[in-house]
């Protein structure tokens, strides 16, 4: 599934990407997910170890806000907005 980064960068999304979703009633915490499935409109994750309800399963419509995580290496990670 392709999508277009509020910068303009496009990004395929694949399994096994890591994906930060903020959350509303959670305090102001948001999800850390690595993508487990994808379909043409929405995708899947596990919420990561450390992240705020480790196993959580989240289903992601492609047209809501979140962010796709990159951590090039000897680098910081980064994010790129998606719909925000």
């Amino acid at each position: 599934m392709q999508v277009t980064s509020v910068s303009g960068k496009v990004f395929e999304i694949n399994v096994g990407m890591e994906i930060f979703v903020p959350c509303r009633g959670r305090g102001g915490h948001g999800a850390w997910i690595d993508v487990t499935k994808v379909n043409k409109k929405t995708f899947k994750g596990v919420e990561q170890k450390g992240s705020y309800i480790q196993g959580t399963q989240w289903t992601v419509h492609k047209d809501a806000t979140y962010a796709i995580v990159l951590r090039p290496e000897g680098e910081g990670w980064k994010k790129y907005w998606v719909n925000d």
